[in-house]
């Protein structure tokens, strides 16, 4: 399971290459913030083939299955915002109700439980 969580910090986006909240500021802590750029498709499948299997086991850490919740949730959200400025054509993005949610997301809860 440490693997799958190292592995979900450094996943590249695969999923719009600049950051949609860029100018929204963030003070998450660096070492527990999930960025942008971890929310993609693929993370988004292993995390929930990961709760399949702590379904499956019953065996995890407290903050395992809010972890991975989290990463499907904000993929979910960052695509959502992504269809909405392909509508809108990249103007006044911070305006659009989408952006909105995936941006809150990010800045108040896109960060992991249970980092050491």
């Amino acid at each position: 399971m440490k693997t799958f969580a190292l592995l979900l910090m450094i996943l590249p986006s695969l999923v719009g290459a600049a950051d949609i909240c860029i100018d929204w500021e963030n003070n998450t802590e660096p070492e527990i913030k999930i960025s942008e750029a971890d929310l993609t498709k693929e993370a988004a499948y292993k995390a929930q083939k990961a709760i399949g299997e702590l379904i499956e086991s019953g065996k995890f850490e407290w903050y395992q299955p809010k972890n991975l919740q989290k990463i499907i949730y904000g993929y979910l959200l960052k695509k959502r915002a992504l269809n909405a400025i392909e509508l809108r054509g990249n103007k006044e993005i911070k305006s659009l109700h989408d952006v909105k949610r995936f941006c809150h997301f990010i800045i108040e809860d896109a960060f992991y439980y249970g980092r050491s």
